[in-house]
């Protein structure tokens, strides 16, 4: 069976999930062969990238102060063979300690960790992020090629699902926002993350499956299409700051003005101060950066917005490691590559010195979070769970 076959049978059997028509498949499978198209595009640029990553000291990837210049991890051997049994070795992702389980909001399978041990149970879907939504919790996909988001109450009932996107949190982490597309029409809809009274607000938007990406004080940035980019700020009713500069938002820092993102095809991430916006009138602000040519994916800043995490890409076009970056000169902070064959999904920060990830195993049809610490240290925060790369049973809270 081709990819594209095993594309189109996965999207014919989510049809009713997504309360997509069937009619409407192939508009999906169209995007998400311009999704592929561009990642082989990544890939190819990613090559001439490795010659830049080569020159990274080798003493990165090594335990600190160890002489014997041995990996962080064990690399998967090849099974050991006796006369009388075939014992495969155990994987590099579960010969690792464990830790403790993360600081922030997370998720394993349907089950919510939220703040002060209180977990939540999520309906059946692709949930890749989440955030406290008046007692209960608000999750989204992220992902570009279905849409979705749910609303579960404090006692786990679904009180709303449909066409929407992931959450972002305000700076104090008071207010919860996510995109919704319902019979109301297409907002951007804010609510309280305690069980506080007030009620929701709506800000309408006419664009085409806009993403919101975080906040710069109390204004809303958001990436107008989540296919082609195009960055845009909120400036109350119809008021739309264009940012001119950025053909794509990934992360924001409100507290340093900062906003994390692609340029152009020959220098793609910068990280860009966006000064301040006061106004109610539509407008374009022209941004620039000193930032050096880097070619990872900008994934979040630490707490303290001093430091940008980046998912490093290999030059097989796979996610493989994560590297930290200082964020006002882009200086490299700390590179971490995970065990051969195991790619990374997503990265946030445990707090301001720890970086955790999602990871995958495809040999081993394995996944786990791997906590790496910018001294490099390195442990798991999760059992090691077995699965495939159809859905992701680990994913982690939204952030301010």
């Amino acid at each position: 069976m081709t990819e594209q076959d095993e594309l189109s049978r996965m999207l014919h059997e989510k049809v009713q999930a997504f309360d997509v028509r069937p009619s409407d498949v192939p508009q999906v499978e169209a995007r998400a062969g311009r999704i592929r198209a561009r990642r082989r595009v990544a890939a190819v640029a990613a090559v001439a990238a490795a010659v830049v990553a080569a020159a990274v000291p080798a003493a990165l990837a090594l335990r600190p102060g160890d002489p014997s210049g041995a990996p962080v991890h064990p690399r998967p051997t090849a099974p050991t063979t006796s006369a009388s049994t075939t014992t495969p070795a155990p994987s590099a992702l579960s010969r690792m300690r464990q830790g403790r389980d993360p600081k922030v909001d997370w998720r394993q399978g349907r089950t919510v960790h939220l703040a002060g041990g209180r977990t939540l149970t999520l309906p059946d879907g692709i949930w890749d992020t989440f955030a406290p939504y008046r007692g209960g919790v608000v999750a989204g996909s992220t992902n570009d090629i279905a849409d979705e988001v749910v609303v579960v109450g404090a006692d786990g009932s679904v009180v709303s699902r449909g066409q929407g996107s992931a959450p972002v949190l305000s700076p104090d982490g008071s207010t919860v926002t996510w995109w919704s597309h319902s019979d109301g029409g297409s907002a951007f809809i804010s609510g309280p993350t305690s069980d506080a009274g007030r009620a929701d607000t709506r800000l309408p938007t006419t664009t085409q499956r806009p993403r919101a990406v975080g906040y710069l004080g109390d204004r809303l940035v958001y990436r107008v299409d989540s296919d082609t980019g195009g960055v845009a700020v909120s400036c109350g009713g119809s008021c739309t700051i264009t940012i001119s500069g950025m053909t794509m938002v990934r992360a924001v820092d409100s507290g340093r003005r900062l906003l994390a993102g692609y340029a152009d095809a020959t220098c793609p991430t910068k990280v860009f101060h966006v000064p301040d916006l006061p106004g109610s009138a539509s407008r374009t602000v022209h941004v620039t950066s000193s930032w050096p040519c880097v070619r990872e994916t900008p994934a979040t800043f630490s707490p303290d917005g001093s430091k940008l995490a980046l998912e490093h890409q290999d030059a097989d076009g796979r996610f493989d490691g994560v590297r930290v970056r200082d964020s006002a000169s882009g200086e490299l902070l700390m590179s971490y590559r995970t065990p051969v064959g195991v790619e990374v999904g997503s990265a946030v920060w445990d707090d301001d010195s720890h970086v955790l990830l999602d990871v995958y195993s495809p040999s081993y049809h394995q996944w786990t979070l791997l906590r790496v610490g910018l001294d490099r240290s390195v442990e798991r925060a999760a059992p090691v769970i077995p699965g495939d790369d159809t859905q992701k049973p680990f994913s982690f809270g939204a952030q301010p």
